[in-house]
This record gives structure tokens, C-alpha cells and sequence, in this order.
């Protein structure tokens, strides 16, 4: 599964090299273009099994430990606070157009704040959620709360986590035992 382009170049020319390349390669390559303008990602659409809008780089719900920036409902030890970068109407706006537009969506969600937000707009739109095929998604899902586990467990949500990130982070940064 690749991760490719971002929404914020205008003339995304390497998801299309990409894309050329990947069609001549002897390995399956899945492109997952981040787009959250479903528009622009539907250009995309004949190059993909699963037709997809969002990812962790065009839509991060939140930021990182390391950064001080995920969304949690208490502050870091340092008294700093993270916040979610879109508000809930926002969110729940592009989910739904997403999955009218029979995209997979896929957003960043990592502090338990920016993923109750998310699986709040997923419970929202629970009937918009398709029984087959790819699942929505929420990439990273660090800290969820009670709640949002037992939305994850009812809805039909794919969890993309990332222990490396845990790993490196106890091993060599220490930021989870430094800021939270």
C-alpha cells in the first residue's frame, strides 16, 4: 500500500509518475492517493481496486506526541494543549461525501479526542458505511478512548496502527514518557 501525493500540490506529478510505474512493476502495488477532495481523488479512480480520499498526510484529525499536537482532553506535561484541526461539522461533511462518493475514507486520528471525533462521524453516517469492500479507515488510532473502541468494534472500520512508531519512540525519543 502506497501513500502517495498531497492535497496541498497543485500539480501532483509524482503520484502520477508513480502511477506509471507501478502499473509496469512485477510486485501488486495498492496507490492510495491523499487526496480528501473527492473531486480530485476520483480522477484517480480507474487506477485503483478501491477507489480512496483522505489519508495521513491530507487529513491528520490531529498532530503527534513528539509534537505536542495530538488531540487529548487533558494537557501535556508541559501545560501545552493539542487540538483537532477541523471542527466536527467538517468532519462529518467530508466523511459523508466520501462515502456517498463509494470512497474508502481515511483520516489521521492519533490523540483520543481527534479519534472520538472521527468515530463520531463514522457513527453518524453508520448507514453510509458499505458491508463489502474497503473499509473505512482511521490510520495511526494511538489512544483511543472506551468509547471509541466499542464504535470500532460495531461499525465495520479498518485500523491502520503503527507499533514501529511505539517501538522507536520507547527506544531512542522517549516522548511518551516525556509529554504525557
Amino acid at each position: 500500500c502506497a501513500m502517495d501525493g498531497n492535497e496541498d500540490v497543485k500539480n501532483d506529478i509524482l503520484t502520477s509518475l508513480l502511477i506509471f510505474i507501478a502499473g509496469r512493476m512485477d510486485i501488486g502495488v495498492r496507490l492510495f492517493p491523499q487526496y480528501i477532495n473527492v473531486e480530485r481523488a476520483g480522477k484517480m479512480r480507474r487506477h485503483l481496486r478501491h477507489p480512496r480520499v483522505g489519508g495521513c498526510g491530507a487529513w491528520e484529525l490531529d498532530g503527534s506526541v513528539g509534537s505536542r499536537s495530538a488531540a487529548f482532553p487533558v494537557p501535556y506535561k508541559d501545560g501545552s494543549q493539542g487540538h483537532c484541526y477541523y471542527s466536527d461539522e467538517t468532519v462529518s461533511a467530508k466523511l459523508r461525501q466520501a462515502l456517498e462518493s463509494g470512497m474508502q475514507p481515511s483520516a489521521h486520528a492519533i490523540g483520543e479526542t481527534a479519534i472520538d471525533q472521527l468515530c463520531n462521524a463514522y457513527a453518524e453516517h453508520e448507514l453510509l458505511i458499505p458491508s463489502g469492500g474497503a473499509m473505512p479507515r482511521i490510520d495511526h488510532f494511538e489512544f483511543p478512548s472506551e468509547k471509541a473502541i466499542e464504535t470500532v468494534k460495531r461499525l465495520r472500520l479498518a485500523l491502520t496502527v503503527q507499533p514501529g512508531f511505539s517501538w522507536v519512540d520507547k527506544r531512542y525519543l522517549k516522548s511518551y514518557e516525556r509529554f504525557l
